[in-house]
């Protein structure tokens, strides 16, 4: 998922699925990085695919920096719903 201003997408050459991997990239509540498991692609596109991953070690700092980015993230889908209404 690419979520303009929140997370940005970065590029990786493909990997296996199952593969361990650290991965660092920078939000705009700070750099999340971990080591993270390759899962297998689910969508395809003409360049290549989107690799999934499932974090398998993340520290404090970088959890709260990405829980800062989720809740950003919620915060604009909300009221982006209530200004639709209105």
């Amino acid at each position: 998922m690419t979520v303009p201003n929140v997370l940005h997408p970065f590029a990786i050459p493909a990997r296996p699925e199952g593969e361990f991997v650290e991965i660092a990239f920078p939000t705009n509540s700070g750099v999340v990085q971990s080591m993270a498991e390759i899962l297998e692609p689910k969508v395809k596109t003409s360049s290549g695919c989107l690799q999934p991953f499932r974090f398998i070690a993340l520290d404090d700092e970088a959890s709260n920096s990405l829980q800062m980015v989720l809740e950003s993230l919620q915060d604009r889908v909300t009221a982006g719903r209530g200004l639709r209404r209105g």
